[in-house]
């Protein structure tokens, strides 16, 4: 399995993320740019942003940008209440869409716990690992292979990147799939993406435009992210 990557865009700037494979497309970025565009399109519920917004809203979104897949809003570190979210409105979004769920916790090993459960139920299509696994994310993958947790029946994504070089630790780990915005945050603040020296950055306001220099190193950036991807 080739790893596909998409690039989280400033809302005004959406059309440039035509440079990844698919789309994803959180509440907060969402225009109608991506209504007519033929790639995949993945919606997210918001969370990491700041808040999942309301089931009824992000169906609504998901209905006029005409996306195929819709992350159920999850609850940062709170299982519980994840599941609860996904029990309920699981059966509803799989009447139009195709269905991620993303398992949550305080600790890893909640986390784990979490995906278990996820795993065993039916109408998800997607189960996503969370960027606050961080560091220990790669492992997370590893031990679920290992242990054959990883099941053909759904495919997996990697919510979130902060270091390009994660992702040569998934080559031969059957993951579909990871968003990032890095691409636009590095080219915001001027500086180019280097595959060994990540480094903490402000994130890009959604309402940003670049000037010429930074569109520049864009189109740089993308490249170091797609040559790592095509490598998976």
């Amino acid at each position: 399995m080739v790893m596909k990557i998409a690039y989280i865009a400033p809302k005004s700037m959406a059309k440039h993320t035509v440079a990844g494979d698919f789309h994803f497309v959180i509440p907060q970025n969402a225009t109608d740019w991506y209504k007519d565009s033929r790639n995949f399109k993945m919606l997210d519920n918001g969370a990491y942003e700041g808040k999942a917004i309301r089931m009824q809203e992000l169906l609504d979104i998901a209905r006029a940008l005409k996306v195929d897949e819709v992350v159920i809003p999850d609850v940062i570190g709170n299982a519980k209440k994840t599941l609860e979210n996904i029990r309920s409105l699981r059966k509803a979004i799989a009447q139009e869409f195709k269905v991620a769920a993303v398992p949550q916790g305080q600790t890893v090993t909640e986390f784990l716990e979490c995906f278990k459960v996820v795993s065993c139920m039916d109408d998800i299509d997607t189960i996503c690992f969370p960027k606050w696994l961080s560091l220990t994310r790669p492992a997370v993958v590893h031990h679920l292979r290992q242990s054959k947790q990883l099941s053909y029946k759904f495919e997996y994504h990697l919510m979130g990147l902060d270091n390009p070089a994660e992702l040569f630790l998934y080559r031969g780990q059957d993951i579909r799939s990871v968003d990032t915005s890095m691409p636009f945050t590095y080219a915001y603040h001027y500086r180019t993406i280097e595959l060994f020296e990540p480094v903490n950055l402000t994130r890009v306001p959604m309402r940003q435009q670049f000037d010429r220099k930074q569109l520049e190193l864009l189109e740089r950036n993308f490249k170091v992210l797609n040559d790592v991807v095509r490598t998976l």
